[in-house]
C-alpha cells in the first residue's frame, strides 16, 4: 500500500489486492526469488492484467514504473 501512496497513483494502480497473483500474494522473498528487475515485474503486470491507467515502460515518470521499481526494492530490502 505504501509504495502507491502518491498523488493520483491509487487511481492509476487500481485495487492493490488484484496485483496478489503477479506478487505471489505479497510475499516478499518469492517475489525477489523470482523478479530480478523492476522491468521484469512491470512486463508481467502488463502482460496479464488491465489496470486502470496507462502502463508506458519506458517513461520513469510513469506512475507504473515507480511502483514497479518500489515493488522490487521493498522485495529486495525484505
Amino acid at each position: 500500500m505504501h509504495a502507491q501512496d502518491r498523488q493520483g497513483m491509487p487511481n492509476s494502480i487500481g485495487k492493490i489486492d488484484k496485483l496478489g497473483k503477479y506478487l505471489f500474494d505479497f510475499n516478499p522473498k518469492i517475489v525477489s526469488k523470482n523478479y530480478s528487475t523492476w522491468r521484469e515485474i512491470f512486463i508481467e503486470i502488463n502482460s496479464n492484467y488491465t489496470p486502470s491507467g496507462r502502463m508506458d515502460i519506458n517513461n520513469n515518470r510513469s506512475y507504473w514504473v515507480i511502483f514497479c521499481k518500489s515493488i522490487i526494492s521493498i522485495a529486495n530490502y525484505l
